[in-house]
This record gives C-alpha cells, structure tokens and sequence, in this order.
C-alpha cells in the first residue's frame, strides 16, 4: 500500500491516512496535504465572572477581623502562597505515595468500554495540576482514540497554569487534543456550562479527584444542583477517603482514623497543618499562634454511613482576644451508602476500586437515561382488560 501511495498510482482513504500517520508519529494534516505549519497546542484560558479573587480577600479580612466565622477551603487555593504550599503537600513523600496510589488503570478500562468509540471530553472539577486527568487523556490516546478534549476547572489561578504547562509536556501536539482551562468556582457551574459543550454529542467524563468532593459542605445538593446539565450516559468518577468504621461507633473511629489517632507521618502533618492555616497566618493581624484540632462530626453528613472530621483553629492575638474559626470538614464513606444516595439522584453505580490499604478509594457512576412514563389524560376511558377465556 506505501509502494503504491509513492508512486502515486492509489491515493490512500481518510482511514488509512489515520492510521499511517500515527503509526509514523506525524500531523495527518501534514501527511495528507503537506501542512508546512509547526506543531502546536490548541490551548484557551476562560475566566468566569463569579471569580473574583480581590473580593474573596475581603470576605476573607472581613471573617477574621470578626474573630470567629467558617473560612472555606477555596480560600487556600485563591491566594497563590497557598496554592505553593498545596504542591509543596504533594511533593511529601508519604503524601506522594497516596496520590501516587490511585488505581487510575483499573478505572479507565471501565470508562472505556462504558465510553467505547464516542467523542469524549475529560472534565476535571477542582482538578489542581490535574495530575490524574491528564493520565486518562494518555490513556484514551495510548489506545487510538481520536476526539478527545481536556477540560479543567479551578478557582486558583496558580494551579491551572501549572495543570495547562503540565498538559503541554505530557501530550504530544501531534494529537490535537484541545485544552479548556476555566478560572472559575464549580459552585456555579450550571451557569457557564454551555462554555463547556463540544460539537455534536459527547461523553462527558467529570472527575473530582483527592478531597474535592469529599470536602463540600452538602456534596448531595452539589450533584443534584450543579451536574443537572450533564446528559445521560455521562460519567462521574469520584475519589474519596473510605470510612475507617461505622459512624455509628465513634470510639473506633477515633482509635481508626489517622486524622484523629495522629497516625500520620509527621512532615505530612505538618505541611497539611501549614496548608490549613495558611489564610489565617497571613491575613490576620497580629497572630501570635494558631492551634488546630480536628474532631469527630457525624452533624455534617448527608450520606448514610459516612461520617465527618472537622477541623478548626483557635487563634491567639497579640491584643489579648481569642478567635475561633472552623476549616471545614472532610468525609468518610462507606461505597453502598454512597451509591445508594447518587442512585436516588440519578446515578448509577458502576464499580469502585480501593487502594492505599483500604483508606481511599475510586467510585464510578453513569448517569441514567431519562425513565418513559406516560400520563393518562383526563377523562380517558380506562383500557378494558381482555376476559379470561
């Protein structure tokens, strides 16, 4: 066939043109019609009108000039110190190996087979340096797939432009894989996903990975609300800690949990700590310590048998006042109580898949199909029933 296309005497189909250029690793533009132009990546930035980073400072001043009040965790990831003690955390060691950990193989040869031949789009929520989201484009493109967009979403400026660097070595330009970097707040995704649309139908695979999910303060309201415009078939992969016991023993939770038995390697815990108190410890006025405690919190769960952990910091100022503020929550889940919950939303369970000895884990659901119902009209006649012969 290569004989043949050289000497001109066959011209090859759009097919064979495919396949030929991936196999020799070149631009099919460039091996069809000789595209003199250079490789590059198609990349666009977006900014939505909600994230404004100036005003979330003020909320922020405004919180602890009050000395008490919940300082979200959005707050850590806005201010780019923040964000550089968050990449330092995934640089720990023991906190690497977690990350590291997460059994990323396993789940993409579901979502493909669930994915098959379709146009796909990678959506990551929260994705950070989207570590594990460009691992799933490398994946799809190890295996030929041919339209494929990355899609990242996140409140800090810092870490998308890490992720969108990070994409640029990681993925070849030869592929054409777009990338749509989105500085926003998935809080109001409903109201720029349009922004988000492919042409013509497309799978939509949303990832959350590490603590994304697991750190909402109502994560069942932010699937029903904010991922109501997702169509059906579309996949959600969720990362999140497992529950160490039931939420109904706390005493074993406590001996359990590595957050409450101070389990933890102890640089993890720090630079976790640092992390945490980070907007404390730089917009407060006067601070002479922070302390950090951490508790069992079975008040915050909206899914059964999951179970929470607070976190919250009494900060001591030099004019003699005590403040208190709570950092929000991380939660624990127990996989059945999990699936039965997004089932009730519209969710299917598809599989889940454990690691790092049971502590965390990968759970995958699809969304269904609309049910067919049909209303009887007002004042139908009822349908008679055949009589038994």
């Amino acid at each position: 066939m290569v004989m043949y296309i050289e000497t001109g005497h066959t011209t090859p189909g759009l097919e064979i043109v495919i396949k030929l250029s991936r196999a020799l690793g070149v631009d099919p533009r460039w091996f069809a019609f000789g595209n003199p132009e250079p490789e590059r990546h198609i990349t666009q930035f977006l900014g939505t009108p909600e994230c404004d980073a100036i005003q979330a400072i003020f909320d922020l001043q405004a919180i602890l000039n009050r000395r008490s009040g919940t300082i979200d965790v959005t707050y850590n990831y806005l201010d780019p110190l923040g964000a550089a003690q968050w990449v330092k955390l995934l640089e720990e060691s023991a906190f690497a190996a977690l990350v590291e950990a997460v059994p990323l193989q396993d789940a993409f040869v579901t979502i493909a087979k669930l994915v098959g031949n379709q146009p796909v789009d990678i959506l990551g929520l929260g994705a950070g340096t989207a570590r594990h989201e460009l691992g799933l484009v490398r994946r799809f493109l190890a295996r030929h797939h041919s339209d494929i967009r990355l899609l990242l979403l996140d409140i800090s400026h810092a870490l998308l432009s890490l992720a969108s660097q990070e994409a640029m070595v990681q993925i070849p330009a030869k592929w054409n894989v777009p990338l749509l970097c989105v500085l926003g707040n998935f809080q109001a995704l409903p109201t720029y996903a349009h922004v988000l649309d492919g042409q013509g139908p497309r799978c939509k695979v949303v990832c959350m990975f590490g603590y994304t999910f697991a750190n909402l303060e109502n994560e069942l309201r932010f699937v029903e609300k904010n991922l109501s415009w997702l169509p059906a078939d579309s996949l959600l992969l969720l990362d999140v800690p497992v529950a160490f016991a039931r939420a109904d023993s706390p005493h074993e939770i406590e001996q359990r949990d590595p957050a409450l038995s101070n389990r933890r390697p102890s640089d993890w815990q720090r630079r976790a700590e640092d992390f945490a108190t980070g907007p404390i410890r730089r917009y407060a006025d006067g601070v002479l310590d922070v302390t950090l405690e951490r508790v069992l919190d079975n008040r915050a769960t909206t899914v059964p048998g999951s179970y929470a952990i607070t976190a919250s910091a009494t900060v001591r100022f030099a004019d003699k006042t005590t403040g208190n503020f709570s950092l929000g929550c991380t939660k624990r889940y127990d996989v059945s109580g999990l699936a039965k919950s997004l089932e009730a939303l519209g969710w299917n369970y598809a599989s889940h898949w454990t690691y790092a000895d049971g502590t965390n884990m990968l759970c995958l659901f699809q969304r269904a199909k609309p049910t067919a119902w049909r209303k009887r009209r007002t004042g139908a006649s009822p349908v008679k029933r055949p009589k038994k012969s």
